[in-house]
């Protein structure tokens, strides 16, 4: 046995122990897709850098492997552009994470929590690195699994790793969130993108009966993962699961970019106590301490009477 697949079983073994893999379908699929050929190189976060700051991890460095098959959250992208592999040495670069490889107990935790069936026809909103449509076709059948990726440099990395790893689902260069373009009746959508609202095109591509599982979020981080079953064209029923679940939100719902704000020089100085309120009259109110008793203000002069 390779290393990799011992790393894979030793994985699989952890989640299963810890409740996260129940069933033996989804315990196969994670036993047997190699995550190494979907991430490749990857950022991990520099502790307590302000601003934040990744230094990558080369594919056949030591402990690459075994970071891979950490169950953790591995950065394969920065500001819609920057791979591991495009900086040079050791040195740490500033960033937003735009694409990453989610940690496999959350993504097995989602695949089972959606229940889907061998014969059931899946569309997956956000490919990512392709690891999560790997597992998916491994259960499902490639012929059963569509798989939309926004970015197109993201999408042909993993067009390429599928086949590499022996799978054939249909992958589609696009915006998620208006669903397959060319239409069709799913019985489960999965979303590996967070996003502010439910699409109306999801509501009308996905089966009354058929499931929705998605995170909804805000631009201040709060989230939750909704699980919806669509009862008409357009409509759907759901609730949040418990838990704590956090993905990227989809580009087209993210928040309009803001300006990073630069750290000037200067001497690090502890901070100055609480400075006290003047006993003066502060925005139409005296202060005392204890108490604040409004002021009626005196009319000008030009005050009606």
């Amino acid at each position: 046995m390779s290393t990799s697949a011992q790393l894979r079983a030793a994985l699989a073994s952890v989640l299963a122990e810890d409740g996260t893999l129940a069933d033996p379908a989804w315990r196969d699929a994670a036993e047997a897709v190699p995550r190494e050929l979907f991430v490749g190189s990857y950022f991990v976060q520099v502790p307590d850098s302000v601003p934040t700051r990744y230094r990558p991890v080369r594919q056949g460095e030591d402990g690459w492997l075994e970071g891979i098959y950490a169950d953790e959250t591995l950065i394969t992208q920065l500001d819609g552009r920057t791979r591991a592999d495009d900086v040079g040495g050791d040195r740490a670069v500033v960033g937003s994470a735009t694409s990453s490889s989610t940690l496999p107990s959350l993504v097995l935790r989602m695949w089972q929590q959606l229940e889907v069936d061998r014969g059931h026809r899946v569309l997956e909103v956000g490919a990512g690195t392709g690891y999560s449509t790997a597992l998916g076709a491994h259960r499902l059948g490639g012929d059963r699994l569509t798989s939309i990726e926004y970015d197109p440099v993201v999408g042909r990395a993993a067009a390429s790793a599928l086949g590499a790893a022996g799978y054939g689902p249909r992958l589609i260069i696009g915006d998620g969130l208006r669903g397959d373009p060319d239409g069709g009746a799913y019985d489960r959508l999965i979303a590996t993108c967070s996003v502010r609202y439910v699409p109306m095109a999801w509501l009308h591509q996905v089966k009354p009966g058929g499931r929705i599982l998605a995170t909804l979020s805000g631009w201040s981080y709060t989230s939750g993962l909704a699980l919806l079953t669509v009862t008409g064209p357009g409509t759907a029923t759901g609730r949040f699961l418990p838990g704590y679940t956090s993905f990227m939100i989809a580009r087209p719902h993210d928040r309009p970019p803001r300006p990073t704000l630069a750290l000037l020089p200067g001497e690090e100085r502890p901070a100055s106590p609480a400075l006290a309120l003047s006993p003066h009259a502060v925005g139409g109110a005296s202060y005392c301490p204890g108490a604040v008793r409004k002021r009626t203000p005196k009319p000008c002069c030009n005050a009606p009477p």
